[in-house]
C-alpha cells in the first residue's frame, strides 16, 4: 500500500515541478519516508542511468524550492483526495520569492515568482475540481507587485500589507 500510494504522490510531485523553475528535465522526483531508518526522509531526482541526486545535491536554490513546493502541493492534493483524511487541507509557505530576490531589489526573475503563484492556484483549483474542497494556502512574502500581466495572480488574493509598522504579531 505504501509503495503504490507513494507512486501517486511522486507522479503528482513531478507533474507540479515540471511547471516550475527546475533545471532537470523531465523531473523524475522520488521520496522515501521510513521512521525506522537512521535517515528517515529522502527526496531525490533520478537522472539518466538511474543516478540519484539527493535534495542536498540538487543544485540551485530554485531547484530545491521547486522540489519543496512540488512535494507539499502533492501532499495537499493526496490528502485532500482521501475521503477519511485527518490531515488539514492547508499549507503555509514562507517567502518563496526569497530564492529569486535575496536582496529584495532585483526584479529579473519576476516571471519565475509569478509562475510559483500560478502553480499554487492551479493546484488549488484542480483539487477543488477533483474533490469539491478548496484547500487554503497561506503565503507570507515580501513581493506584492508581480507586474500588470500577473495582477490576476495576486490582486484578488492579497489580504494584508504588513509594512510601515503594521505586522502580524
Amino acid at each position: 500500500k505504501y509503495e503504490s500510494e507513494k507512486k501517486v504522490i511522486e507522479q503528482e510531485m513531478s507533474r507540479i515541478v515540471e511547471k516550475l523553475d527546475f533545471e532537470h528535465k523531465p523531473p523524475e522526483l522520488y521520496f522515501e519516508l521510513n521512521p525506522r531508518k537512521s535517515d528517515p526522509y529522502k527526496l531525490y531526482h533520478n537522472t539518466i542511468g538511474d543516478e540519484r541526486i539527493f535534495l542536498r545535491q540538487i543544485g540551485s536554490a530554485s531547484n530545491a524550492l521547486a522540489c519543496h513546493i512540488g512535494l507539499f502541493l502533492s501532499f495537499l492534493n493526496y490528502f485532500s483526495n482521501q475521503p477519511k483524511s485527518k490531515v488539514p487541507s492547508i499549507l503555509f509557505f514562507d517567502q518563496p520569492s526569497q530564492v529569486y530576490f535575496p536582496s529584495g531589489t532585483d526584479n529579473t526573475d519576476v516571471q519565475k515568482v509569478a509562475q510559483i503563484y500560478k502553480t499554487m492556484l492551479d493546484e488549488l483549483y484542480l483539487i477543488q475540481k477533483e474533490t469539491g474542497i478548496l484547500p487554503q494556502i497561506i503565503v507570507a512574502d515580501h513581493i506584492k507587485d508581480l507586474g500588470e500581466e500577473n495582477i490576476n495572480l495576486y490582486d484578488d488574493y492579497f489580504k494584508a500589507n504588513w509594512r510601515n509598522g503594521k505586522g502580524l504579531i
